[in-house]
């Protein structure tokens, strides 16, 4: 596929779609994969792509047509790549006359750098005359959700499914039903796998979105098999309740064990 950019690399291998600048695969050598994806068959250019690490902007969630913003459907530059025995740099430009969008008359640059090796680093800057709402929409795959727990969040959030606000004692999540959350802010997160875990850090954000659509949610999407929900958990790094004008979000992400 000509939009897809393939990445063989001593320590990891990695998938970069063109579109969206979004990361779609990344495998450490001899590793269980870290994000997830739907099938490669479903991508569609200027369709949204479900998997790996969409990008949403300018706006989170159903503020307009397209879901979650224009951003992660439009086709982005690739400015630069570095190679070197470390790692991968990446990095990737969109601006506002690279796109044709009739209800978005205001000028952007964006940039997209991510930087692929032991660790996963990505870093959106945003620079806008208006404010704006993004996030970075980590898809992250899993042996068995059930048996996944998500450690590190603070004990306030917003349900989205019974739009209310919600106090919990507790800080790690254990996911057993349809979860669509918004957490207030917290630096660092683990993931704990049947195998290993994964330890995320975000910088510069001021909400975690933490969301699995179990089954029921997951009959209704037309790009996931039924059965996929088990092996998949979205964490995501966002500026929702304070937007973002001319600053920087970003996360790094480690394997551990």
């Amino acid at each position: 596929m000509k939009d897809i950019l393939e990445i063989e690399h001593p320590y990891f291998s990695a998938k970069v779609l063109l579109q969206g600048a979004q990361l779609i695969h990344f495998q450490l050598k001899d590793r269980l994969p870290l994000l997830w994806s739907t099938d490669l068959c479903f991508y569609e250019e200027g369709k949204p792509f479900r998997g790996g690490i969409p990008l949403c902007w300018p706006w989170f969630g159903k503020v307009q047509e397209p879901f979650h913003g224009f951003a992660r459907v439009s086709k982005w530059k690739l400015l630069q790549r570095v190679d070197t025995s470390e790692h991968v740099i990446l990095e990737f430009g969109l601006t506002s006359d690279m796109v044709k969008v009739p209800y978005w008359i205001y000028p952007f640059e964006l940039k997209m750098k991510m930087i692929l090796g032991k660790k996963v680093f990505l870093e959106l800057h945003v620079n806008s005359e208006v404010e704006t709402t993004a996030a970075l929409h980590t898809y992250f795959w899993t042996e068995d959700i059930e048996m996944t727990e998500l450690g590190g969040l603070s004990y306030e959030y917003f349900d989205s499914l019974t739009q209310s606000k919600v106090l919990s004692d507790l800080n790690v999540l254990k996911i057993d039903r349809t979860v669509d959350r918004i957490y207030n802010y917290s630096e660092k997160h683990t993931i704990t796998r049947s195998t290993n875990s994964i330890e995320v850090y975000h910088h510069n954000a001021s909400d975690i979105v933490v969301w699995n659509p179990w089954r029921e949610g997951a009959k209704k999407l037309v790009d996931m098999e039924n059965e996929q929900y088990k092996h998949m958990l979205c964490l995501e790094t966002a500026r929702i309740s304070k937007p973002i004008k001319n600053e920087k979000l970003s996360l790094t992400i480690e394997q551990k064990g």
